[in-house]
């Protein structure tokens, strides 16, 4: 019996890469931790709300859970998303689409799109970032994905709960939308470049964690399979 593929894409590292554009982002992301931290922190620097930075998102997996987490910051994803992924964020994003780097790594992502589009496989985007900012990059890049399939901050299954990655149950929701639209038999293939986003998954029956990594050595296992390359994933579909 062939059991039906569903693929679930990251944005940032894996439809997207761009590392000046991945350093913006953080610099921004830096100023709102440094920002928020100062009425507790009052001598905070630059510096320090980097480091901060850092061990909150490798921790938590994003700096809001993080900061709500140990600071008790009480700040919702709508204040973060706005302060960051403004107008300025996204003009400085497209300013970069012409990148030669830019323009081959999105031909090999539109590779697996057109392979998945031929085999009747559904794409869907599954991202903490907000759904403009993965409409924006897909449309910069010409990339087609339906606009239902894009789950963000902004998507019910992340809001009504106040979820994000890795959250446990937040892929629990997922996994329910995916056997409303598409049944209870498929196989759902979510890659991500941080593993700490695929660990909540390892052990759900129906799903396949795969991690983009070129630091990491190939591996084709059970619970998880590690590619270098994105055109790799052709080979699990």
């Amino acid at each position: 019996m062939i059991v039906p593929k569903i693929l679930l894409l990251d944005m940032d590292g894996v439809v997207f890469r761009q590392q000046n554009v991945y350093k913006f982002v953080s610099m921004r992301v830096v100023s709102f931790v440094q920002k928020k931290l100062k009425p507790m922190i009052k001598n905070i620097n630059y510096h320090q709300a980097d480091n901060i930075n850092k061990m909150l998102y490798s921790s938590y997996g994003h700096t809001i859970i993080g900061l709500n987490h140990i600071f008790n910051t009480n700040i919702n994803m709508t204040e973060f998303n706005n302060a960051i992924y403004d107008d300025i964020t996204l003009n400085y994003m497209k300013y970069f689409k012409n990148d030669p780097k830019v323009i081959e790594y999105t031909n090999n992502v539109r590779e697996i799109l057109d392979h998945c589009y031929k085999k009747d496989i559904p794409v869907y985007i599954f991202s903490n970032a907000p759904i403009c900012w993965s409409n924006a990059i897909l449309e910069a890049s010409n990339l087609v994905i339906e606009k239902n399939n894009i789950l963000g901050p902004e998507h019910p299954l992340f809001n009504e709960n106040e979820q994000l990655k890795p959250i446990p149950g937040l892929y629990k929701e997922v996994e329910r939308l995916i056997n409303y639209r598409h049944g209870k038999n498929s196989e759902i293939i979510f890659i991500d470049d941080t593993m700490c986003n695929l660990r909540p998954c390892i052990n759900m029956k129906k799903w396949r964690p795969v991690l983009l990594s070129q630091d990491m050595p190939i591996l084709d296992m059970e619970k998880l399979s590690v590619i270098p390359n994105i055109t790799d994933l052709v080979d699990l579909l």
